[in-house]
């Protein structure tokens, strides 16, 4: 028998993940990719000798979980559980390379089984929705992209193998097979999903079986709420199963965690007041009535937003006075509607229409894995990262966001404004330590120790995930510096604020760079409610004199002699919040250091995300939004 070591790679991520519109399509995109990537483990980890009752039987490399029997069972939708990363390495005994393909086919074929498992689970909550079945099943025969890429380990050469590897995944990749398998005849001007425009919609808009057709820019009332659609959007087999699989009180939703902080200001007696209020809307409809729910419960996340345990949309008076323009809605909402409205204008106050999506990723990671020297070594380092992405859920549920995945060094989450920079220094701190509890055992010897990189992407909640999403992306990006010098790269705070009414806007930090961390928390607390030190007007204002006078900056310096003057005048003139009282000194001195410390353009950017960031209701951002 030969050694081999064997990756599987399991996608496109694209389609699983970012192709996302509503914050379910997110979570369960997620979900899904996990799953299969944990049923092609579950495979490879059946195909060796092993012993259940023996964690270092496995072959498993990564994931390396601690009861492969338990751990890698087929589960519904549970968010109390770490991710299975979409890629899968393990140590495999085989006779030859015939052999060796023969349990590859066999663990794409696993993965392909559960995706067909999940799409059945999905048809059976349709509950007699019509759906084009033929171009269902077609389309669910090419979803998944999976590469299998494996080496013979020569003279336990293991680090030199595994160094192979990862270069033949990467070519396997970059050959992958550019298909495009077309539609059942009949089938081929359909309209395409509204998630991605790449494949078909499956969906007929029927209100039921034998029912006239609809009017297609005007959905019926069922399957708007059955399957969240807006007008005009359609869905494919994969956007259906987004919509349909899992447990819906499980995914929080993002606008109840953008509407989180502004909760937590309201009296006891008003939470309550809300809650009743949203009782009919969370009610499930009598099968024979057109539609199911107004909105969602609330019940993941080990329940803490029991505060307000719905869907927060309706709290915001524009999609309020939205849904109450919907027809077919019954009496009882009629009446709750007109209820919560009356509540809302008593509280004077709406909450605040944009939240975080976190996305962090861990550096120099493959140069951790290279170290290993051999199996055991790699397993403990997958160990580690599996027992971190446990503790990310917790760390995240503690600053009251939400972890749509946690797979060790790569994390994605939503988090309240107030909350998101407290959790990601939380983050990279225990991602660091429990990286050098890992090198310190093993005693690895690394350059640069793994860090966590992590983007923060501010943004509407009527903006569709995708989009916010890719935000984050951007935001992860600009965190690992690839366009800067090597020492500036990596171990980074990113952050893109998206407006609805302006411009992106970016800054970027360094873990390392203490200073502006600090003056970061700061600013922070100075744009807070209960402090209002800083008006909105002076990142604004610094902006100005950061571009009216960038001519006279030379190349060497980081403020010039004339913005500084303009700055101390701007800041000598500036008036807190209320505009009745100067900014304290204190607050002065640390604005000047951080100007000279990062350059006024990037104080600007910082002051505008601070201020962003500081925000519980839609008055405390004034006229920004």
């Amino acid at each position: 028998m030969e050694t081999y070591l064997i990756t599987i790679a399991i996608g496109p991520v694209q389609s699983l993940i970012e192709a996302a519109r509503r914050t379910r399509d997110l979570w369960t995109g997620s979900w899904i990719l996990s799953e299969c990537a944990k049923a092609a483990a579950k495979s490879l980890h059946e195909s060796q000798p092993h012993n259940d009752d023996d964690e270092h039987s496995s072959c498993l490399i990564f994931p390396n979980p601690e009861n492969p029997k338990r751990d890698l069972e087929d589960k519904g939708f549970d968010d109390e559980y770490a991710n299975i990363s979409n890629v899968i390495r393990a140590q495999i005994q085989a006779k030859d390379h015939k052999e060796v393909t023969c349990i590859a086919e066999q663990a794409k074929q696993a993965a392909q089984k559960r995706l067909y498992d999940i799409g059945q689970e999905a048809l059976d909550n349709a509950k007699g929705l019509p759906l084009q079945e033929a171009l269902w099943t077609s389309q669910i025969d090419n979803i998944l992209e999976t590469f299998a890429v494996w080496v013979k380990i020569e003279d336990n050469q293991y680090q030199s193998a595994s160094k192979r590897l990862k270069a033949l995944l990467l070519a396997r990749k970059n050959s992958h097979n550019f298909a495009n398998p077309l539609p059942p005849d009949g089938y081929r001007h359909r309209p395409k999903s509204s998630l991605d425009g790449a494949a078909e919609s499956v969906i007929e808009l029927h209100q039921r079986k034998g029912h006239e057709k609809q009017d297609r820019s005007k959905p019926s009332l069922y399957y708007k709420r059955r399957l969240g659609l807006a007008n005009k959007e359609e869905l494919d087999a994969l956007g259906v199963m987004k919509r349909l699989s899992g447990k819906v009180e499980q995914f929080t939703p993002y606008p109840r965690i953008c509407a989180d902080d502004w909760l937590e200001t309201l009296t006891t007696d008003q939470q309550n007041k809300l809650s009743e209020c949203f009782i009919p809307f969370a009610k499930n409809w009598d099968e024979q009535t057109e539609g199911e729910r107004v909105s969602t419960r609330v019940k993941g996340n080990k329940r803490i937003y029991d505060t307000l345990p719905f869907d927060g949309e309706l709290l915001y008076d524009f999609r309020l006075q939205n849904a109450k323009g919907e027809t077919g809605i019954s009496d009882e909402e009629k009446n709750a509607f007109d209820t919560l409205a009356e509540i809302l204008r008593d509280i004077d106050s709406a909450p605040v229409p944009y939240g975080v999506i976190l996305k962090a990723d861990g550096d120099h990671m493959g140069k951790l894995f290279g170290k290993a020297k051999d199996a055991t070594q790699s397993r403990a380092i997958s160990r580690g990262l599996h027992q971190l992405a446990s503790d990310v859920r917790e760390l995240v549920r503690e600053h009251r966001g939400h972890a749509v995945y946690a797979g060790g060094d790569d994390i994605l989450a939503l988090l309240p404004l107030m909350h998101a920079i407290p959790c990601a220094l939380a983050l990279s701190t225990a991602f660091k330590n429990q990286m050098l509890k890992i090198i310190d055992k093993h005693d690895l010897q690394l350059d640069n120790p793994p860090s966590l990189s992590v983007g923060l992407a501010i943004g509407h909640f009527m903006q569709p995930l995708g989009h916010l999403r890719a935000r984050a992306v951007r935001a992860e990006k600009l965190a690992k510096g690839d366009h800067l010098p090597k020492d500036q790269q990596r171990n980074s705070l990113g952050i893109c604020l998206g407006l609805r009414s302006g411009p992106e806007v970016n800054w970027r930090c360094r873990w390392d760079d203490t200073e502006s961390i600090s003056a970061l928390v700061a600013m922070l607390k100075a744009y807070r409610p209960s402090s209002s030190e800083l008006s909105s007007r002076a990142g604004f204002a610094i902006r100005s004199i950061a571009i009216q006078f960038a001519w006279s900056k030379k190349a060497d310096e980081t403020i010039s002699a004339m913005q500084q003057a303009e700055l101390i005048r701007l800041l000598d003139n500036l008036k807190q919040k209320g505009g009745e009282e100067a900014i304290s000194e204190d607050m002065i001195a640390r604005l000047k250091q951080q100007a000279q410390h990062a350059g006024l353009a990037s104080l600007a950017d910082q002051l505008i995300i601070a201020r962003w960031l500081s925000a519980k209701s839609q008055s405390d951002l004034g006229a920004m939004e």
